[in-house]
């Protein structure tokens, strides 16, 4: 099993799975309640990853208008503040997710379709060079990649392969050279966090499904498992933690299973699992904020046998793990960043495909959406009896 990236990974699995619906009792707060403390512009067409870059004043997005093999995709520039568009970055392999290097001015994009990282200068937008990581296969395919993360202090690179064993990369940034390459490392390796010091989570399928590595060598330190999957069971996979987000400080792992649509909260010490919150169908993405104690969890509000939602972003109290709010941002709610200030939360939006779904209107393309976590604070305090 090959997969594309954070939607087509999360949508391919909702095919073999039904997630819960959203809890009951869950305030959901309507767009006219929460315009006060948005900005969107429809401006991505193919939108994917969101990546704030505050020295820059910035935040990218990631776009592929266009699947055809061989296409090219775009990476967006945009004002952090209004979202007003400042240059956009064409490149010749399509990109999916973005990092970067905040002080070496590096911006990665991963090329999923196409297993390889470019690398572009993020203040110029010039394209530096391609670094190529997956291999053509026995069948003729190539080893797809997926997230990346950056080690700050090095430049030191991480990506993740979801292939039906996982693969996960570790590269010198300065070089472009693979430092190290674990194979059989999680199934479908998807999500990945990194502590900022020396070790790296790993989020997937089958009996283990969060792998802990040495940042340095790629060797295998430990793993954390739910327990619910028999190993050896990995294509009866009860869960899949698509997407992580770490409290490195405080102990942490909060991991979005895709299967239930729930948030898991893991126990960074010993694996164990602090927390379970229900968040509804299609749940993809996830982002701590250390500074308000809250996650934003993004979901899609469809599965195998829901055809006809939509999606929210539902912020998570994380002192005990309550959902605070539900926010109805239509259709799709996708990726998640988060700027160095903790007050503002950027998010994808995608429009649906499907000429079946409510929502579909022909030419429609991708949304970013900035929230203002202070006044929706506010808001959300002013709602609640």
């Amino acid at each position: 099993m090959t997969f594309l990236s954070r939607r087509g990974l999360v949508l391919a699995m909702l095919l073999f799975t039904a997630s819960p619906l959203l809890a009951e009792g869950i305030p959901q707060m309507q767009p006219a309640e929460f315009a006060p403390a948005a900005t969107r512009t429809s401006a991505i067409p193919g939108g994917y990853e969101v990546l704030s870059v505050p020295e820059l004043g910035a935040v990218f997005a990631a776009s592929v208008p266009d699947f055809t093999d061989g296409a090219a995709g775009d990476v967006y520039m945009l004002d952090a503040d209004t979202l007003a568009p400042i240059r956009r970055i064409q490149l010749k392999r399509r990109p999916f997710a973005l990092a970067v290097d905040h002080a070496r001015g590096l911006l990665y994009a991963g090329n999923t379709k196409d297993g390889s990282l470019s690398v572009i200068d993020a203040r110029s937008g010039l394209f530096l060079r391609m670094i190529q990581l997956g291999k053509t296969g026995a069948n003729g395919k190539m080893e797809h990649t997926r997230m990346i993360e950056v080690d700050q202090a090095t430049g030191r690179v991480f990506v993740t392969g979801p292939t039906d064993e996982g693969i996960v990369w570790i590269i010198d940034g300065a070089t472009g050279e693979v430092t190290s390459r674990t194979d059989k490392a999680v199934i479908w390796a998807a999500g990945l966090a990194f502590d900022g010091r020396d070790r790296l989570y790993v989020g997937g399928g089958g009996a283990e499904e969060i792998l802990v590595l040495n940042a340095e060598t790629g060797e295998k330190i430990t793993t954390f498992s739910t327990g619910d999957t028999a190993p050896g069971q990995g294509d009866k996979s009860a869960h899949f933690m698509v997407n992580l987000s770490l409290d490195a400080a405080g102990g942490r792992l909060f991991a979005v299973d895709s299967h239930e649509g729930r948030l898991y909260v893991f126990n960074t010490a010993d694996g164990s699992i602090l927390a379970q919150v229900p968040i509804g169908p299609g749940a993809l993405d996830v982002i701590w904020n250390p500074l308000r104690d809250e996650a934003y969890v993004t979901w899609y509000g469809i599965n195998s046998q829901i055809r006809d939602g939509t999606g929210g972003i539902t912020v998570v109290n994380t002192k005990d793990y309550s959902v605070t709010r539900d926010l109805a941002v239509k259709t799709f709610p996708s990726n998640l960043a988060l700027d160095e200030s903790g007050q503002v939360l950027f998010a994808s939006v995608s429009e649906p495909s499907n000429d079946k779904h409510p929502d579909h209107a022909p030419g429609t393309i991708g949304s970013v959406i900035r929230l203002d976590l202070a006044i929706l604070g506010d808001l959300m305090a002013a709602k609640t009896p």
